[in-house]
């Protein structure tokens, strides 16, 4: 009875440290190499730049729009003119 009893926790802890041992080696990380690239090679963009820059636009007051830069250029004038009698 006495060496039965001690077979069975040998054999467990065994089991645990071989499933641990091949829980952890498949946990390591492959070591990392990079390709090496010449500095002498120029990277070509695979894309077409077609944005084209809006003409510059400022707010006109009295119209409350944009309208094109420098079409506006003198001073807003406003006046109310009021054709009641008792103005």
């Amino acid at each position: 009875m006495g060496v039965k009893s001690l077979a069975k926790p040998r054999a467990r802890r065994a089991l645990v440290v071989v499933v641990a041992a091949l829980a952890l080696a498949g946990c390591v990380a492959e070591p990392v190499t990079t390709p090496s690239v010449s500095p002498s090679v120029e990277v070509v963009p695979a894309y077409v730049d077609t944005w084209v820059e809006p003409a510059p636009t400022v707010f006109a007051p009295l119209l409350g729009t944009t309208v094109e830069a420098g079409s506006v250029d003198g001073p807003a004038l406003s006046a109310k003119i009021d054709n009641h009698p008792w103005a």
